[in-house]
């Protein structure tokens, strides 16, 4: 009863300290060249720290394209100054600055080449009518104890705000931070019910007859974000790490695809028409085949995957240039591959796409 009751003081204290009161979030989009390169950006800005989603795409003699993403991370300084840096690697890749109607500067992708990418803005109706939602909290597992083992949770959500309230049950459910009776909780509320039902699992630890040992140190991670946005859809990213003991903690990423005027989540069968899925697994393995390094004759279970032939994933997310699907550790092929993202051009998917889709895609 005495854990008990330290848990809910720690999350009266918890809330308290950390009202949900929005974070001034700006989304901006823009579009334009690098060079032979065509470019797309999608940039979040909370006062000077800028969170961006880069896609760009360049044909080659023979008419192929080459696609590429990257999330970058940087600082706006007072003069609009800007930096973009690879979040895996924090290599620099872009230096300009941003303006109301655009984004200039140097792009150091191709290194050690340099272009000058010029890039303006494209407005969306829906950039302004989103929050950043953060808390975190922690709890000693004995804490009575300076030495004490804890669990550390964090969750940093992109949510609709009040005026895309037809949103946040799609939202909530993508999320799935609750069971489906407390999904029509304010997010707030969701994010203390999913850190309460975390400590009060690790709490039961306290039970545990044996030697304490590093398993007892607890860590989960949640994130939510935009990874890409137009005037009808909205593309969210979860990403969720959690160790609670083992060689391994748990990682999985998801993407889901919105449809502002359904306000639903959209699904491969509500894209492409009937029969798409032997077409489009055939296309997936060739893909697959090439970037493993694996001749098209061959198995791909000969090349070490769990899986002959590659299924479309439901776990999938458009660009500008077309769709990536992406396959998570375990799904097709051993950890120690990796994940997986494939990409399909839309001219690639054009005899696949339900009629008018292509244009709202790419809009």
């Amino acid at each position: 009863m005495r854990k008990r009751l330290h848990l809910y003081l720690l999350f009266s204290l918890l809330f308290t300290a950390f009202a949900a009161s929005p974070q001034g979030l700006k989304i901006s989009r823009f579009h334009g060249k690098s060079g032979a390169l065509e470019v797309s950006v999608l940039l979040q800005t909370i006062e000077s720290n800028i969170a961006a989603q880069m896609f760009y795409q360049v044909r080659d003699d023979l008419g192929v394209d080459t696609v590429g993403y990257l999330e970058l991370e940087g600082k706006l300084d007072a003069d609009n100054s800007l930096i973009l840096k690879v979040l895996e690697n924090e290599k620099e890749v872009f230096v300009g600055k941003l303006n109301d109607n655009s984004l200039k500067g140097i792009f150091k992708l191709l290194q050690p080449e340099t272009t000058q990418m010029e890039c303006e803005k494209q407005t969306t109706s829906w950039s302004d009518h989103f929050r950043k939602l953060y808390r975190n909290a922690s709890l000693k597992l004995f804490p009575d104890e300076p030495q004490s083992p804890e669990a550390i949770i964090e969750v940093n959500l992109l949510v609709p705000s009040d005026s895309l309230i037809s949103l946040q049950g799609s939202f909530a459910d993508f999320y799935a931070l609750v069971a489906d009776s407390h999904k029509t909780t304010g997010f707030g509320q969701q994010v203390y019910f999913n850190i309460q039902d975390f400590f009060e699992q690790y709490l039961k630890l306290s039970d545990f007859e044996g030697e304490k040992g590093p398993s007892f140190q607890w860590f989960e991670s949640i994130d939510g974000t935009i990874v890409w946005m137009n005037e009808r859809f909205i593309i969210l990213r979860k990403q969720i790490y959690v160790f609670t003991g083992g060689a391994n903690g748990m990682f999985n990423v998801s993407f889901g695809l919105f449809d502002t005027v359904t306000s639903e989540a959209v699904t491969l069968d509500k894209i492409f028409v009937s029969g798409f899925d032997n077409a489009l697994s055939q296309k997936l393995t060739s893909k697959l085949k090439a970037k493993a390094g694996c001749i098209e004759s061959a198995d791909l279970q000969d090349c070490g995957y769990f899986v002959s032939e590659v299924s479309p994933s439901e776990n999938f997310f458009i660009s500008p240039f077309g769709i990536f699907f992406h396959y998570n550790y375990y799904e097709i092929a051993p950890r120690s591959f990796g994940t997986t993202t494939l990409f399909l051009s839309f001219d690639e998917l054009q005899p696949f796409l339900k009629e008018g889709l292509r244009d709202s895609f790419q809009n």
